[in-house]
């Protein structure tokens, strides 16, 4: 892939998911946030990005539900601070973050930074990195001297350079610049043949963005689940570091790719979350190592030269993500046995809700959309069963189906042990028939 060192042009035409990675590579990998104080004696601060989602409204062949579609982010390479609604002012507090917009006349998009980390001049990272879309905003007011995002974007505006929001304006108090040439060095991950940036993972990867659920959903035959469904776990986030939040998606991207493209093929396969099927001959829990490896791994050769208190500090982060990536893996195993509609309108995503969310999108066969618009991969019933509370003609998941149709065996079996006695309960339920109830339930 290469990168355009033009990144105007590439705001400018970035029309398509198909065109996402392109642009978060340049962004990642070929440019700077740079952050001039007002006071010309202070030097600028430069900042690398490694955490971006993209947030793409296009109606006609894009509707993606979680985008803001604000009306400024018709523009394209302008800073986009989230407001509140049309005319409604900034938002404040911890509901703060900043875009780069990319849209057209027809679209409203833009590109959330999610993780900065501040560079030296010989472009070591400096202090610890920010991450979250708030305090990457808390970053930019307290170094430009601002306490609230309204009193910021007034004074840009009126910027005696004249650059007001332009994003890539050369002169501007808070822009994005290229990186020198000069800043490639032989220890970083080379990512294009002209620039390249450390990257703790050791190659850029893309997986669902964070914090996205289906709580604002409650009915769910609407056309807004279906959408919520279809794009909910897309791969629009863009990691070159490991996240502090949001691990689970990165772990959920690692294991996609394994099953799509095996474990021994070395394929740099992007994850398009569209066609991965479910295997029952192994446990997802067996792949732990494997995720974990690619999210913490262990350094080539020892450093003897650290201390030891480095050391037991990377030990402690590698059992913290294990015990995660763990757990997370067991709730997708549940979820293959849910349709996704029964996480319409839940709260606040937790680790297993969005586990269990995955894992039902999983057993749906990948194709959510496309199925419950009625278009494939799902199995149209016939009838309503009422102990389960389907309507006729609903769209169903064929695992689903399935399960459902495990849990009225079992049911059956039930009441027929009930009317047989205790002592020919046992041989009806199974501890298989146990697990693939509390599964189906």
């Amino acid at each position: 892939m290469t990168t355009n060192s033009n990144p105007q042009d590439q705001f400018a035409t970035c029309l398509s998911p198909s065109q996402f990675p392109s642009l978060a590579q340049t962004l990642l990998t070929s440019y700077h946030l740079v952050i001039q104080p007002p006071s010309s004696s202070t030097p600028p601060r430069r900042f690398i990005l490694s955490d971006i989602e993209f947030y793409h409204s296009h109606p006609p062949t894009h509707p993606d539900p979680f985008a803001h579609a604000h009306e400024t982010q018709i523009q394209s390479g302008t800073w986009y601070f989230h407001a509140a609604g049309s005319g409604a002012g900034f938002k404040e507090g911890s509901y703060k973050g900043l875009d780069v917009t990319f849209g057209s006349t027809e679209s409203r998009s833009g590109i959330l930074i999610r993780r900065i980390a501040e560079i030296g001049e010989g472009g070591e990272e400096v202090g610890k990195a920010v991450d979250g879309p708030s305090l990457v905003c808390d970053v930019v007011l307290d170094a430009l001297g601002f306490g609230k995002v309204r009193d910021l974007v007034a004074w840009m505006r009126v910027h005696p350079s004249g650059c007001g929001l332009d994003a890539l304006h050369p002169t501007s108090p808070l822009r994005l610049e290229s990186i020198p040439s000069a800043s490639s060095s032989s220890s970083h991950v080379r990512i294009s043949p002209t620039t390249s940036i450390p990257l703790e993972l050791g190659r850029i990867w893309a997986c669902p963005r964070h914090g996205m659920s289906l709580r604002k959903t409650k009915d769910r035959h609407s056309e807004e689940l279906r959408l919520r469904l279809e794009y909910v776990a897309k791969p629009y986030r863009f990691l070159s570091a490991r996240p502090k939040n949001g691990l689970i998606n990165l772990a959920y991207a690692i294991l996609l790719e394994l099953r799509l493209a095996g474990r021994s093929s070395g394929s740099s396969m992007s994850v398009d979350g569209e066609a991965v099927q479910r295997s029952n001959s192994r446990s997802l829990v067996e792949h732990v190592s494997y995720v974990v490896d690619r999210i913490c791994p262990f350094p080539s050769t020892p450093d003897t030269s650290s201390p030891s208190s480095l050391n037991t500090s990377q030990n402690r982060t590698r059992k913290s993500i294990t015990r995660t990536v763990t757990t997370f893996l067991q709730h997708i195993e549940s979820g293959t046995h849910k349709h996704p509609s029964v996480f319409a309108g839940s709260g606040v995503p937790t680790t297993r809700e969005v586990g269990e969310l995955y894992g039902s999108l999983i057993g749906w066969d990948g194709r959510v959309g496309r199925s419950l618009g009625g278009g494939g991969g799902g199995q149209a019933e016939g009838g309503r069963d009422d102990r389960l509370g389907r309507d006729a003609g609903v769209i169903v998941s064929p695992y689903f189906a399935k399960g459902r149709k495990r849990k009225l065996e079992v049911e059956e079996g039930r009441d027929v042990a009930s009317d047989q006695g205790r002592s020919s309960g046992a041989s009806v339920m199974s501890a298989r028939g146990m697990r693939a109830l509390r599964r189906s339930l």
